[in-house]
């Protein structure tokens, strides 16, 4: 089994002026095996991700990640950026050998300029170029806000359950979990 991973974790204060544009994103943001590398030994949502696969034998294949600090909007540039690759690179994966699922950890408060729901929006993307077959997962932050557009293009919405945030890793891998088995009864 192999189950594409991604990642876009920014929880937007709209009422900062302090906008999260292309450049400083670019520099928070990592692709394929840095994606891995760099998650692999943490725990959060995407280390427990790749934790997961790893116990269950599966192949994850990381796409792209940006963990970003809190700030205003996100702008257009910087989120079209960013879903464009991430869904390219989940793509050229897929191509070259098919993924059964697609693991994505979004934080579920991002807004940008002209994308209120920014997570929404990443999930549509990815739907859109992989059809309504493919298993699509999203963990979230425990103050998300959850939409109907993040209901209609996941399968599967998961969530944390702690405040400090302690349980990110946890969460990770019982969506990974319950992907991986949604997607073996595909």
């Amino acid at each position: 089994m192999r189950i594409g991973i991604g990642a876009l974790h920014h929880e937007t204060n709209s009422f900062s002026n302090i906008p999260m544009d292309w450049e400083y994103m670019r520099r928070s943001r990592f692709e394929k095996e840095t994606y891995r590398n760099i998650y692999a030994p943490r725990r959060n949502y995407s280390g427990g991700f790749i934790a997961k696969g790893k116990e269950l034998g599966i192949e994850i294949v990381p796409a792209a990640s940006a963990y970003l600090c809190p700030s205003g909007h996100i702008t257009d540039e910087a989120l079209e950026k960013h879903r464009d690759g991430l869904v390219d690179l989940l793509w050229q994966a897929h191509m070259e050998s098919p993924l059964d699922a697609i693991a994505l950890n979004l934080h579920g408060a991002g807004v940008a300029d002209s994308y209120p729901d920014a997570d929404g929006e990443i999930l549509r993307a990815v739907r859109d170029r992989f059809g309504p077959d493919m298993p699509i997962g999203c963990v979230l932050d425990l103050h998300a806000n959850v939409t109907h557009e993040m209901l209609e293009y996941a399968d599967l919405l998961t969530g944390i359950k702690e405040y400090p945030h302690v349980d990110e890793f946890e969460a990770g891998a019982n969506m990974l979990q319950l992907l991986a088995d949604m997607a073996a009864n595909n």
